[in-house]
């Protein structure tokens, strides 16, 4: 299995089905804030690529945020780990945080207006929606 596919406009010949929506979680480490992050006292970690870092870059600028950066990283238990140690803060799935054992070392905290959710969901080719197995599994 490959890595996610991300589509800023969904191909014509690709059907979608859209399965959950997932809230992102921005996290600190226990005790700091987002003002930590706005004056440059916390540094933030951003994932390597896809739509969390988007989200955040896009919530950064809409907030006239320029947040110091520490690194980018793959993986957001990698990233858990980061933010557990005290290296900064960062996004992550709200599911990988509620469900991580290093929770009680990190702050989830909520913002206004909130991140945008990640939609999770199932893509095929759209002349494959005919086959039986697929048909079932898109209703």
């Amino acid at each position: 299995m490959g890595p996610p596919i991300l589509f800023k406009q969904r191909p014509q010949d690709i059907k979608t089905k859209n399965i959950k929506t997932i809230p992102l979680a921005l996290i600190t480490p226990k005790g700091r804030t987002i003002n930590d992050i706005q004056t440059q006292k916390l540094p933030f970690i951003y994932p390597k690529s896809g739509l969390a870092k988007q989200y955040m870059m896009n919530w950064f600028k809409t907030q006239n945020i320029t947040p110091k950066l520490f690194t980018e990283t793959s993986g957001f238990e990698g990233i858990m780990s980061l933010v557990s140690l005290g290296y900064g803060a960062s996004i992550v799935p709200e599911l990988v945080y509620k469900t991580n054992p290093l929770k009680s070392k990190i702050d989830q905290i909520k913002l206004t207006p909130p991140l945008e959710k990640l939609k999770l969901g199932i893509c095929c080719k759209k002349k494959k929606i005919y086959l039986p197995a697929i048909n079932v599994f898109l209703q």
